[in-house]
This record gives structure tokens, sequence and C-alpha cells, in this order.
């Protein structure tokens, strides 16, 4: 999952089975959804409007510099 996902008004991008990596910055201009629903994600870093709303997370050893969550969903 990396780059940028254009989701338009009442259209849905889905993770919906598989196993998918955060590869780079993953950015939703569009205000459709965006979202997980029983994949299995990979995550390096909060990927902002990404809601994960069914199957399995998993963080990289790098996830937020160091493998933790170090911020919350908040900026």
């Amino acid at each position: 999952i990396g780059g940028t996902y254009n989701t338009a008004a009442g259209a849905t991008i889905q993770f919906t089975a598989g196993n998918y990596a955060e590869t780079g910055t993953a950015t939703n201009t569009g205000i459709g959804l965006f979202r997980q629903n029983g994949a299995t994600v990979t995550l390096n870093d909060r990927i902002t409007r990404f809601i994960l709303a069914s199957g399995n997370v998993a963080l990289s050893p790098t996830f937020q510099g160091s493998g933790a969550i170090q911020r919350n969903g908040v900026y």
C-alpha cells in the first residue's frame, strides 16, 4: 500500500483479503471510504483516513520509528 488514492464520493477502496504491506506514504485525497475489511496489513506508520474495520494489523519493526506506537491518531 503506497501512493495516492482518490476515492470518489460514495465509492470505497477496500482491502478485503490477502496480505498487504505499506511500501511508502499512502494518502487518500477523496471523500469516499478507504479501508481494510478482512485483509492482513503490515504498517510502517499511521495511514491518515485508513479505516481498520476488520482483519489483522501488524506493526513493522520500524513502525513510527521504533516498532511501537509513539503517536496517537490526533495531530
